[in-house]
């Protein structure tokens, strides 16, 4: 068979502007969607925004909107703090007034160097946004930036681009101000429902290999943190970091111990408010500060835990509710 080389080019071509249209205006499509960048925007002004990671997808927004309905979560999962200073900065950037910002203190994202494990975020944000993310994955001196960059510039969210019509109408219907709609607030109707995790059933604690990171927050991350003070700050927002309760055997983790320690070394350099568990501040011999607000949860009760680090349906009610107090 004779090989074509105009039906190569004009297919190169329309695959070249395929994807430059996708990248480009890629962040028009979830406007109508409660999740995401657009979903926040489309509030105009937020009472408590919160953004992290997957720690943070299980919150209950219907216990939180018993407080104020002006809430909202701008969840991607494995979210570092590289990628939420980011987030912060194009939300404001694009007129979002913020109150409160309440930032996911995950141990392992602020350990590894900077990357977007959830592609989404970077087929959801406008293109400005997308060269920023790119900035900063390349400070990654360990990653394969090819493979990268064909996964984030010509893969990402295709799916969702090309049956745009029909995930629109499923995604419209699986989100409640950034959060799932299947919410904890459920299980109290339905106690039966529980997702109980039986210690066989759990899987093996995944730590990040030793060779992965320093004991301690990576250094862009930590930059990445500092960002977020210095903006906050600047636009009057309320700032507070957030640790999750985690299952017993991560919080005595030394790797876990030595980031959170780290972590909240540059929150009292800063007199940054944080929320963290009584067990974390004993096993890092924590002196007591004015910016620390503590809490109390059962490490060990498995009924409160989907896995290691994620908490369950009746978990994350407990937690929703301490946060609720606290706030």
């Amino acid at each position: 068979m004779k090989f074509n080389v105009k039906a190569f080019i004009l297919a190169l071509v329309f695959s070249i502007g395929l994807i430059s249209v996708k990248n480009v205006y890629s962040c028009e499509l979830n406007k109508n969607i409660e999740r995401g960048l657009n979903g926040a925007l489309r509030m105009g002004e937020v009472d408590g925004l919160y953004a992290g990671s997957s720690m943070f997808r299980g919150l209950d927004f219907y216990m939180l909107e018993e407080k104020t309905d002006r809430v909202f979560l701008v969840q991607y999962g494995g979210s570092d703090p590289t990628m939420n200073s980011l987030i912060l900065e194009n939300l404001i950037s694009r007129g979002l007034v913020i109150k409160n910002f309440y930032v996911d203190m995950y141990a392992w994202a602020a350990a590894k160097a900077p990357w977007p494990s959830d592609a989404i975020l970077f087929f959801e944000a406008p293109f400005n946004m997308k060269l920023k993310i790119w900035d900063a994955m390349k400070q990654n001196k360990n990653a394969d930036l090819l493979s990268a960059a064909w996964e984030m510039f010509m893969q990402s969210g295709n799916d969702m681009f090309v049956f745009w019509p029909i995930y629109s109408r499923m995604a419209a219907k699986s989100y409640h101000k950034g959060g799932s709609v299947k919410s904890s607030h459920d299980l109290k109707i339905k106690p039966s429902s529980l997702d109980v995790k039986l210690p066989s059933q759990m899987a093996p604690l995944k730590e990040v290999p030793e060779e992965s990171f320093d004991m301690g927050v990576n250094p862009a991350q930590r930059s990445a943190v500092v960002k977020i003070i210095n903006l906050c700050r600047e636009n009057n927002i309320n700032l507070t970091f957030v640790e999750t309760p985690k299952y017993l055997a991560t919080h005595d983790s030394k790797k876990y111990q030595a980031v959170m320690k780290e972590y909240l070394d540059i929150m009292n350099e800063y007199n940054t408010r944080c929320i963290m568990s009584n067990y974390t501040l004993e096993k890092i011999h924590a002196e007591k500060s004015d910016n620390v607000i503590s809490y109390d949860f059962e490490l060990d009760n498995l009924n409160y835990y989907g896995d290691y680090v994620h908490l369950s349906g009746l978990g994350n009610m407990l937690f929703t509710d301490i946060l609720n107090h606290i706030n």
